[in-house]
């Protein structure tokens, strides 16, 4: 019955997607082909420039003008638009990168810093590589969407982000390419050639004709089949010149460290609109591909389309869920979500596969938002879950994964979802439940322990809200981009986020890890990009004092503090200026209750916390 209700949709799509008229679908795809520019190009011309979030959510820009005229003293710049991965054979080793944007710069207008750590998220190093074009001569204009995979022996790392770039400063051709780069360390150091991309094109102009290439993805084939260790990557193009989208999907083939030269295209052409494909292999080594589109721009779905041939054929794709999206969706409505820019408020789909030897092994996963699945509802945005057991032909009624009281309209968005090897599923996801208009938004996971039929363990990660109508601040229509991975390993789950808790506009990547439990709590959290953590508390649990060692890559001030479990501050240190290296410092605890604490150390770069429990 399920199979026949979703043939049924999708004929329905298909018949309306007939109504559209050349006219029509041209001025579709030409909006769609300069939708994406805008978001790829950080030096837009006035022309180029979109709304965002509406002026009724906007704090005054005055201080933000004369931050773009003077940059803050530290010379931090905003950081958003993350990929992570935790390498399969070693989950001490676990990378993060992201999109640095420097708006007062067009020599370092955007890169891509990559961290990486060997102890767990003990301390974090910086790559030597920041996704810089190996082609010389090239200025960047433009680009984004960092993302990674390692091998399975986990010995290579593998590195993709798009580059956006023109001779001098000449925008008659503009060279669009997806670079490849190679770690043999663990993330410290890369290296990439101008023969080493997965897809290269050429615009003749900003406005002229020619192809975009937009949010790669990549994957591994873990399984024991015949192509067990093929990478897969697929790719939006948007063809202004034929006014075509398309899907496809490369491959980097065992023993070879390059992308083939021949791709494959997803059968499409019936969904006129498409955005965010994600991958991910199964147990059998069939590659499973979702994506959010329409064939109408008037009802969205969410997609799936698979491969059983080692990604050379995918099928044409079937429904998983309509999806009821904002400002997108004919029969939902206007809600706004702040720092998100209401032309990209559409769903962040997602797909995870089961693990070998786990339980539900042979399950396919899908998580996304919308107002709702069948009609929008006045709860906001959700974060939704489906689950298929027969590859993929047919899926579960969508579960929402939040647990937030219905009805206040309060948005949850920008999921992601690990499955790791013991087939516990972790997913993420940005919540605004804290605060009427969506203002204050946190980060939450929660876990499903029996392949997705229910998920517990609910837990806030973030120590402190972000106040989201400030998130563009600095780096207007985009914010904290589209791209987010949560991780896990055995038993511990590791999300990392984008945070802008100093409300200025200038964001850091955060990463805490919390123990995957029913009733989960997190053990410790740190800015990625401080160069600052905690070494050691000791002992803990603690009575009469306890020494906190701690080490730092650059001078700084340096401030200790308690924080109980209503989120008040009880003990402070006067904020003192301390040396690169290593340092220690004891604290009385004598006046203080029994309980659980949480001990942050604030520096100039970022913070730093771990719980602490004092017994009596």
């Amino acid at each position: 019955m399920k199979t026949i209700c979703l043939v049924f949709i999708l004929l329905f799509g298909v018949s309306v997607f007939a109504k559209i008229t050349p006219e029509e679908k041209y001025q579709i795809i030409h909006r769609h082909f300069l939708e994406a520019l805008r978001e790829k190009i950080k030096i837009p011309p006035a022309s180029l420039q979109r709304g965002s979030t509406p002026a009724h959510l906007k704090k005054d820009r005055n201080s933000i003008q004369s931050f773009l005229e003077d940059p803050i003293s530290d010379g931090t710049h905003p950081e958003s638009e993350i990929h992570a991965a935790i390498n399969p054979a070693d989950s001490t080793n676990i990378v993060v990168g992201d999109m640095r944007q420097d708006p007062t710069s067009l020599t370092s207008l955007l890169t891509f810093p990559i961290y990486y750590t060997t102890d767990f998220g003990n301390t974090w190093g910086q790559s030597s590589f920041s996704g810089d074009s190996p082609i010389p001569g090239l200025t960047r204009i433009g680009g984004g969407d960092p993302m990674f995979v390692f091998d399975i022996g986990g010995k290579n790392l593998y590195f993709t982000s798009i580059d956006m770039g023109i001779n001098g400063f000449s925008l008659s051709t503009i060279y669009e390419t997806i670079w490849l780069a190679r770690s043999t360390d663990g993330g410290m150091s890369f290296t990439a050639s101008e023969n080493s991309f997965l897809v290269t094109d050429t615009l003749t102009s900003l406005f002229g004709g020619g192809i975009v290439v937009d949010k790669e993805w990549m994957t591994i084939d873990r399984s024991h089949s015949s192509n067990r260790g093929t990478i897969y990557a697929s790719y939006l193009s948007i063809n202004s010149t034929d006014t075509t989208e398309s899907l496809s999907v490369s491959r980097i083939i065992p023993g070879t460290t390059n992308f083939t030269t021949t791709t494959t295209t997803v059968p499409t052409n019936d969904i006129l609109f498409k955005q965010i494909a994600t991958l991910d292999v199964d147990n059998s080594g069939n590659v499973h591909m979702t994506f959010f589109g329409s064939p109408d721009e008037k009802v969205f779905y969410v997609y799936h389309s698979v491969s059983v041939d080692g990604g050379l054929t995918f099928s044409v794709p079937n429904i998983v869920s309509r999806a009821e999206v904002a400002h997108q969706s004919a029969t939902s409505y206007q809600t706004y979500i702040p720092g998100i820019d209401t032309g990209r408020q559409f769903p962040s789909v997602q797909v995870a596969c089961g693990r070998s030897g786990a339980p539900n092994a042979n399950d396919v996963y899908c998580i996304w938002e919308a107002l709702g699945t069948t009609k929008a509802g006045p709860s906001g945005d959700d974060i939704y879950f489906s689950y298929s057991n027969d590859n993929g032909t047919s899926w579960s009624t969508p579960l929402v994964v939040n647990h937030d009281q219905p009805g206040l309209g309060r948005h949850q968005f920008r999921p992601s979802v690990f499955v790791n090897s013991r087939g516990v599923i972790v997913a993420g996801w940005y919540d605004g439940r804290a605060a009427d208009a969506n203002t204050s938004v946190d980060y939450y996971v929660s876990y499903s322990f029996d392949g997705g039929k229910t998920f517990i363990g609910e837990t806030k990660v973030s120590a402190q809200s972000t106040d989201f109508t400030t998130v563009e601040d600095l780096i207007p229509s985009f914010g904290i981009g589209e791209y987010l991975q949560v991780l896990a390993s055995d038993y511990t789950g590791i999300p990392i986020w984008t945070d802008g808790r100093t409300n200025d506009g200038n964001l850091n990547i955060m990463s805490a890890f919390s123990p995957i439990a029913p009733a989960s709590k997190v053990e410790r959290m740190q800015s990625v990009t401080s160069g600052l953590n905690i070494t050691s508390i000791t002992p803990n649990p603690a009575n009469e004092k306890i020494d906190v060692s701690f080490r730092m890559n650059l001078q700084s001030s340096v401030s200790i503090s308690l924080i109980n479990m209503l989120g008040e501050k009880i003990l402070s240190t006067s904020p003192e200026i301390y040396e690169s290296g290593l340092h220690t410092i004891t604290l009385p605890l004598l006046h203080l209750s029994s309980g659980n604490y949480i001990l942050r150390v604030d520096a100039a770069g970022g913070f730093a916390d771990r719980t602490l429990n004092i017994v009596r």
